[in-house]
């Protein structure tokens, strides 16, 4: 559950936020830009899950995010931590320990440096953000850059922590700056030095898929909206979800169900019952 409570409550920030009030929300799917709607998962699915939701025919715009940690033999890692040497985790795709990670990647399919400003507080100082449709490129902090004497063009290779054979090769396309202190929130990296937030550091979607592909974990990728062509293939995207077999773990809502949920109105599917 612990999936979905944390998604109702970004959901619900997000469209207070947006200044969208349950009318607002309404008259907001009607605008002639696509039909929005929102995904709640109660499970954790892979990218090749998701991308069958994605794709599927009425689907004109997605949003997608994944994150994950990584280590790099050119780069040094920020924070205390780092003068106490290797810091291990329980690897769950070997059974043992393994090297905590030391940064921690983040890739979104659409992301500017407006988005970096408003909704992280991150700003960009230098160069520019990755491309959303390509590849080879990153954003690291100021600290970290000032740290390894790095800067915009420079190559830097990442590799997965669970599988430091799955690697990429990345250019420094520019520097972002931040409020330091806090941490991230990926419980799982919890402790690590990918827990210091500037040591994050920003990929493309293509890169963090290349990077775990065959060595992905649970909760690497989230789907969290998408546009569809009309209101009616809403009903048609349920469907859909239910032949992949993975209704269970994923419900589809319209902005209008999702606000009345959000606000007590009431159970939208029957296997709803008992959340």
């Amino acid at each position: 559950m612990g999936y979905k409570r944390l998604w109702f409550s970004i959901a619900f920030v997000i469209l207070i936020l947006c200044g969208c009030g349950r009318e607002e929300v309404i008259q907001s799917n009607k605008s002639g830009e696509g039909f929005h709607a929102y995904i709640e998962y109660t499970k954790s699915l892979s990218y090749e899950q998701w991308e069958e939701i994605f794709t599927l025919p009425w689907v004109d715009d997605y949003t997608l995010a994944g994150q994950e940690g990584a280590l790099s033999d050119d780069l040094s890692a920020l924070g205390d931590r780092a003068e106490h040497g290797p810091y291990w985790m329980d690897n769950p795709l070997r059974g043992q320990k393994t090297e905590a990670p030391h940064f921690y990647l983040m890739a979104f399919r659409k992301l500017t440096a407006k988005d970096l400003e408003k909704e992280m507080d991150y700003t960009l100082l230098e160069g520019e953000i990755p491309s959303p449709d390509g590849k080879g490129q990153c954003l690291i902090s100021e600290p970290l850059a000032e740290l390894n004497h790095k800067s915009v063009g420079d190559v830097i290779l990442l590799k997965n922590w669970l599988d430091p054979e799955k690697t990429v090769k990345v250019k420094i396309t520019g520097i972002y700056k931040g409020p330091e202190g806090g941490e991230i929130m990926d419980e799982r990296l919890k402790d690590s030095l990918a827990d210091e937030p500037m040591n994050g550091i920003f990929v493309t979607v293509e890169d963090l898929k290349r990077l775990t592909h065959g060595a992905e974990r649970e909760g690497v990728w989230r789907l969290s909206s998408l546009t569809l062509d009309e209101a009616a293939s809403v009903d048609k995207v349920r469907e859909e979800i239910e032949n992949l077999g993975l209704s269970n773990s994923v419900k589809l809502y319209t902005a209008e169900e999702l606000m009345d949920r959000m606000m007590g109105g009431g159970q939208l599917h029957e296997d709803s019952a008992g959340e």
